[in-house]
Formats: structure tokens, sequence, C-alpha cells
């Protein structure tokens, strides 16, 4: 967990010191959080063990913290529209928050809130990415407030520590990981704000509607016996809000505004001459 978060915080400063070529967009480091609420069913390992639970409808909860480059056609412009795209690192931290019994058996209820629990509570690493069209409703000397669809793509590995749960009376052995997609769009909208040539601030927000895949290897144990049928793949829906910071440092941009504005040698006299 130390070496991620060192990572995390070395690609951050690297990024946030980057900036564009003279005459193209810019870029910002950014960092996002974003909270979801997937919906599946039952896995398929709780099916072979207590069978008639069609109804049963497990809800997650999800917390994204993702950082990395975003690009903007149109910072701080007085363009109509603009294109902006993110790449980033996303961490995910995921927990069960609930279960809708429906047609869950009495005797199975006992254990299976833990056993989903030990499956599902995971952190998870991977990558996101998304794209916004902004269509640009204030546009100013240095400020943008826009406002657009939006579509994100994010993919997770989530693994955890071994545990042993009691699941119907009987002590299981579980060794979990499971493998996380998501995909959908909705809308977002923002404020993007030049403070001065070295600093440019860029906040957004927006909500999305995706579809939630993830399969999940339960590592399932029984004693010393392990059980073949512990793996599932998932579908589900998934709403997801979101708010996100760039920021972009343009001190060496500056730098060079500054140079380039200063008169070549003989241009002041032969101007003077032409007039």
């Amino acid at each position: 967990m130390k070496r991620a978060i060192c990572l995390c915080l070395l690609l951050a400063v690297f990024l946030l010191g980057t900036g564009p070529c003279p005459g193209h967009a810019d870029g910002y480091g950014y960092y996002g959080w974003g909270r979801s609420w997937p919906r599946v069913g039952v896995p398929d390992f709780i099916k072979e063990q207590v069978p008639g639970v069609p109804e049963v409808e497990f809800k997650l909860r999800y917390d994204h913290y993702s950082l990395g480059y975003l690009y903007d056609s149109a910072p701080g412009t007085d363009e109509l529209l603009s294109y902006r795209f993110n790449l980033g690192l996303d961490i995910a931290v995921a927990r069960l928050d609930r279960i809708d019994q429906g047609s869950l058996p009495a005797y199975a209820q006992t254990g299976t809130t833990d056993l989903i629990a030990e499956t599902f509570d995971a952190l998870g690493y991977g990558l996101t990415a998304k794209f916004a069209l902004g269509v640009g409703l204030i546009r100013r000397e240095g400020l943008r407030v826009w406002l657009g669809p939006s579509v994100r793509l994010s993919g997770n590995y989530l693994d955890q520590k071994a545990a042993t749960v009691q699941f119907m009376g009987i002590p299981f052995e579980i060794d979990p990981w499971g493998v996380g997609l998501s995909a959908g769009g909705g809308a977002e909208g923002g404020v993007n704000y030049r403070f001065s040539p070295e600093l440019t601030v860029d906040l957004s927000a927006g909500f999305h509607y995706n579809v939630f895949a993830y399969y999940q290897d339960v590592g399932l144990r029984l004693g010393s016996q392990s059980i073949s049928d512990d793996s599932s793949f998932l579908w589900g829906r998934e709403p997801f809000v979101f708010v996100q910071l760039a920021l972009r440092f343009g001190f060496f941009d500056a730098g060079s505004a500054r140079s380039t504005d200063k008169p070549a040698a003989g241009a002041h006299s032969a101007c003077g001459k032409t007039g």
C-alpha cells in the first residue's frame, strides 16, 4: 500500500509539472473522487450452496480515487465547443452496502451476509479513462463555464486477504480476488478559470449510469479440499457520481511567453522608419 501511495504521489508531481507545447491546448494533472452503487445478482457459488435464491440482489458501494492527466482543447477561451480527455490511475474501495433478501430462505440468511461481505469488500487498483464534450455556456477572458455529455470506462483488479467464514454453520476458507469493469455515460459540467499565466484551475462534476461487469473467484475451500465451482461472472447496473479537480502550473510557458514578447534587435527602429 505504501508503494502504491508513493507511486501515485510521484505520478501526480510529474503530471502537474508538465505543460503543453506553445499553441496547443492545456494539459492538467487531475484528482478525482467518485462513488457508485453497483447492483448485482446472486453469485454462482451461492446458488450452488443455497438453491432457490433467484430474487436476491446485492447492492455494493464503490469509492473511486483517481489521478492522472487531463487534456482540454479550449481552456479559459471563448470557443463554443471543447474536447476533454482524462487518463489516469484508479484506486477503488469496494464494500457490500446491503442485501435485498428477496426469497432467500431463512435458514440461509445466517452467514450469507458475512460471506458476501468478505468476498466483495476489497481494495482495487486499475485504470480509468473519460471523454467529455463541453458546450461553453459562459465564455469570457480566462473563464469558461461548460456543460455536455461524457462517457467513462474503468477497470480494477480487486484482491484481499484470505479469511475463514462461517456459512450455514460450516467453516469455509476463502481467498477471493476479482476483476471489475464499468462503462457508461451521462452529463458533466464544470468551470475552467485561468488565475494567471502560471495557474489554471478546473473543477467539474457529473453523473453517469453505467453497465457493471464483475468476474470473481472466491478461492473457496472446505478444510484441505478446494471447491471447483467457486467463480462467478456478474452483470449489473451502476449509478455513479463524481467530482474532479484539475490544476495546471504554466511556469515554463509563462517564462517562454515573456521571452517571446521582447522585440528582436532592430525591430523598433524598423517600425519607426515604416511609420
